[in-house]
């Protein structure tokens, strides 16, 4: 059941301090007018909505779409990130160690891990790992100091007009103490020597790039190519590569 009206123009983030701002970001505070409870509500549902449900218009996506965001706030907090998440070489030391942890999605296993048969092909075909997960404002963060590839999903936030509904659902489930993180998936595109990169909406997980569950209508972020070259696409459905 889609939330109610009243779901939104609910939420102020008015962040404060934390004492581990590098591995879990400080939780954002109701505005004291705020019902948690709606809120809370409204995550069950969210957490619990079926993949189909999820694209960028789905009501429970658009109900943050009036909550207020104490911008100030949000600043300093991005401020924060910035010293404490170094940039060398174009990169943050975030993408550095996933670039020398690189998932191995090599196997053959001819199913996914929830027990449903990969398509087509083998496992290996489509297997999917989660490459990294941050906050979104670290991403915000990152980008700002430099690292081309956190500016990269962020440019693509911007693009998709994604980047003001992440950072709201963020506050939401920040603000109910819950992980806001933004997981960004990386699967194997087919047979085609490429893999697939995609963001997806914050606190959920899409193991399949034709999964609802990722972030907006566009959903792929682009394909890394098996000689280790980069290329955007358009949407899921793109042969450019």
């Amino acid at each position: 059941m889609p939330p109610s009206p009243h779901y939104g123009n609910q939420l102020k983030v008015l962040t404060g301090t934390s004492s581990d701002l590098r591995h879990r970001p400080d939780l954002g505070t109701m505005d004291p007018t705020s019902d948690t409870t709606d809120i809370r509500e409204w995550y069950d549902q969210y957490i619990a909505a079926k993949a189909g449900l999820l694209t960028s218009e789905a009501p429970l996506i658009k109900a943050v779409q009036d909550d207020t965001l104490d911008v100030d706030q949000l600043e300093q907090r991005i401020e924060g990130f910035r010293l404490e998440i170094p940039v060398t070489g174009r990169f943050c030391s975030d993408c550095h160690d996933l670039f020398d942890h690189w998932p191995d999605l090599s196997d053959d296993t001819s199913v996914h891990p929830d027990g449903t048969e990969c398509f087509p092909g083998s496992g290996a075909d489509w297997k999917h790992a989660v490459a990294r997960s941050c906050h979104v404002l670290q991403l915000e963060a990152t980008a700002r100091n430099g690292c081309v590839f956190c500016a990269l999903l962020i440019q693509k936030l911007k693009d998709s007009e994604t980047l003001q509904p992440v950072r709201q659902i963020s506050a939401r489930i920040d603000s109910i103490g819950e992980s806001a993180d933004v997981q960004i998936s990386l699967q194997n595109w087919g047979k085609n020597q490429s893999q697939l990169l995609w963001l997806n909406w914050p606190g959920k997980l899409s193991t399949h790039c034709n999964g609802s569950n990722a972030l907006s209508d566009n959903l792929i972020v682009g394909a890394l190519k098996g000689d280790g070259n980069y290329c955007c696409l358009d949407g899921a459905h793109s042969s450019s590569c």
